[in-house]
């Protein structure tokens, strides 16, 4: 997978978390449920944030996502392939 495709698919599970937790705020007809899908997906998106964004070279996590070096092994990014 492409590190652009990464980086998409991380802010689109970041930004749906939140806009469910906004809608949430304001609408709540069953409110044990809309908690535990919120928690759910805060940990998806947390889990994908871990599992998606690593380093290709030496496999650290990247710790920003408009980051375009690894702050460990120092070499910059471009759109490959990344494992």
């Amino acid at each position: 997978m492409k590190f652009k495709t990464k980086k998409k698919i991380i802010v689109f599970s970041t930004v749906f978390t939140f806009v469910f937790f906004l809608f949430s705020l304001f609408y709540h007809p069953f409110p044990n449920l809309q908690k535990g899908i919120l928690l759910g997906l805060a940990i998806i998106s947390l889990v994908l944030n871990f599992v998606l964004l690593r380093c290709p070279y030496c496999s650290k996590h990247i710790r920003h996502l408009n980051q375009n070096y690894c702050a460990y092994c120092g070499r910059e990014f471009d759109d490959e392939e990344i494992y």
